[in-house]
Order: structure tokens, then sequence, then C-alpha cells
């Protein structure tokens, strides 16, 4: 009985720990390098004015989330995993966006642009 208790109480702490992190309205700086990150994949994926225009709000927004995990009070781990969970949410966000030939392209290409940002160890 303790033990599933414990298992219990764990789980819940996890889940609350893991909680989404709300992104502050994005700066300048982040808008700008939102835009320069639409581009340079423009060039290589030939979106629509419609589709870099969504690409340039996901960018952004991702960008604001990032860093806000980033500046938390958080473990190394706990942001690690974070960013990693963002990520991947945020290439799915991608890729709804995107036709068939694009999402193949953006596969190929995503690692040399928009690296996941894994935090050293302290």
């Amino acid at each position: 009985m303790k033990k599933l208790v414990t298992i219990i109480t764990l789980l819940f702490i996890t889940v609350v720990g893991a909680q989404d992190i709300v992104a502050p309205p994005a700066s300048e700086e982040q808008k700008n390098e939102a835009v320069k990150m639409a581009e340079a994949l423009d060039g290589e994926l030939g979106l629509t004015s419609k589709q870099e225009m969504m690409f340039r709000n996901k960018y952004t927004e991702f960008i604001a989330r990032r860093e806000a995990v980033m500046r938390s009070k958080r473990t190394t781990a706990n942001k690690n995993d974070l960013l990693r969970q963002l990520y991947i949410e945020h290439g799915r966000e991608l890729n709804d966006i995107l036709t068939v030939p694009q999402r193949q392209k953006f596969k190929q290409i995503r690692e040399q642009h928009d690296p996941l940002i894994v935090i050293a160890k302290e």
C-alpha cells in the first residue's frame, strides 16, 4: 500500500512539475530571429506567402517559449526535457503547415536550420 501511495505521489509531482511554459509576448529580437528563420526555410522549402507567415508566427512563439524555459528556475534535466518536448511539439505544428514534399525536405534540413538545444549539466 505504501508503494502505491508513493507511486501515485511521484506521478502527481511529475505531472504538476511538467506543466507547459507559457511564453511572454515575444520581443523584437525574437520576432527578428523568427523572420530570419522563416526566410531561410522559405528559400529551401518554397513556402507560399501564407505558409511563410504561419512559419514566422510559429517560430516567434517557439523562440519565446524556448527562452522562457532557458530563463526558468528549473533543474537542468527538467529544462532539457521541456526543451525536447517543445522541439517535438514545434516540429509537429510546422509539419501541419507543410505539403507532403515540403515535409520530407523539412525533415532533411531541420537539424541544420533549427537544431535541438540541450543545456550542459551544471
